[in-house]
């Protein structure tokens, strides 16, 4: 059975537009003689000034949490403090980042879906929500949550040091075809992203390379390379940007649908003939319930807080693309991709049920 991940990137532009219209009217040529019924005056004054709308909506009027998953000082940290930042010029409350770290992201996210729903704690949620269910690691998905916005992606690439005998990624495949399961490459956690995009890669080329897991994070699998422990690495833009601009590393290929910005003479691994796609990103979101109106209260502010020149400079210096879909669009591409991540998983006989 063949098995795809649906590449879904979705990007969306929040249009607000606000429009009012009002006028006046006078008439210097009515007869003093004849001054209009008071039913007339009534009706006038009526159109004149229409009633003004007023919300049933006060919020927000306190302190507002931000749930990250993962460690204060980690890329996820960073920009959920950005966030938090920007969202309190917005709304005028103050909003505070909140760390809950454990079982890679599960226990943040479980902490955020059981949270009041009530607008007051919000959650940073990484590519992960989409898998962690089917790896067997938590009860959490996506349907638990209402998007208020993405925020960035990182693509994963291959890499490989600067003195590897593999040149191009060809050369990388024709000796995991002729040498099945020798060619060793690090990872993060099995059923990762990353990992993810390999195995479609080596399905893609019929080939078999060794893949090793690193539970505790891709930086340990990089700096394996880098002291030749490894044949290779798939990594994200972010983890590898400094040993490529070193010259440490060379990229064989990206896994993401489009070239990266960072290193647009990069082929994708689709442009050299193998359909294997793949990436991680990062949203904000709400537990599901909240309200219709706090939702769109948030969905506003989220737009512009995420469009800051802090949000974009601080991902273009750490490696990660800039990558804003507005809340309605993003949870249909989240729900969908649970979907298929989930099936391929299955296929790939990832969980561990």
């Amino acid at each position: 059975m063949k098995k795809k991940l649906l590449a879904l990137f979705l990007t969306g532009v929040m249009a607000l537009s606000m429009t009012a219209c009002g006028s006046a009217a006078s008439s210097a040529e009515a007869p003093a003689s004849e001054p209009a019924s008071s039913e007339e005056s009534k009706a006038e004054e009526s159109e004149a000034a229409p009633a003004e709308e007023t919300s049933d909506v006060d919020f927000p009027t306190k302190q507002i949490t931000l749930i990250c998953p993962f460690s204060a000082g980690g890329a996820s940290d960073t920009i959920s403090r950005l966030y938090a930042a920007a969202l309190e010029k917005e709304t005028g409350v103050s909003v505070i980042v909140d760390n809950r770290t454990g079982a890679g992201g599960a226990v943040g996210f479980e902490a955020t879906a059981n949270a009041e729903a009530d607008g007051y704690t919000i959650g940073y949620l990484s590519a992960e929500i989409t898998t962690i269910k089917a790896m067997g690691n938590s009860t959490a998905e996506p349907s638990q949550f209402i998007a208020l916005g993405s925020v960035m992606k990182i693509d994963p690439v291959i890499c490989v040091k600067a003195d590897s005998k593999y040149e191009t990624l060809e050369d990388y495949i024709a000796d995991a075809k002729a040498n099945p399961g020798v060619i060793t490459c690090g990872t993060a956690a099995a059923g990762n992203f990353y990992h993810l995009g390999m195995l479609q890669l080596m399905e893609a080329a019929d080939c078999q390379i060794n893949m090793v897991p690193f539970a505790d994070g891709t930086a340990n699998a990089v700096a394996a390379l880098l002291g030749g422990t490894l044949d290779s690495v798939v990594a994200g833009t972010s983890e590898i940007l400094a040993n490529v601009e070193s010259g440490d590393f060379r990229i064989l290929g990206s896994l993401s649908e489009e070239r990266s910005s960072f290193f647009p003479d990069v082929p994708t691994c689709k442009e050299q003939g193998y359909d294997a796609v793949s990436a991680t990103w990062g949203y904000f979101a709400v537990p599901a319930g909240t309200p219709d109106e706090i939702v769109e209260i948030l969905r506003e502010a989220s737009a512009a807080a995420i469009d800051t020149d802090d949000m974009k400079s601080t991902l273009a210096e750490r490696g990660f693309e800039y990558y804003y879909n507005d809340g309605d669009s993003y949870q249909k591409t989240v729900e969908e991709l649970f979907v298929t991540n989930s099936a391929l998983i299955e296929d790939f006989g990832l969980n561990v049920n």
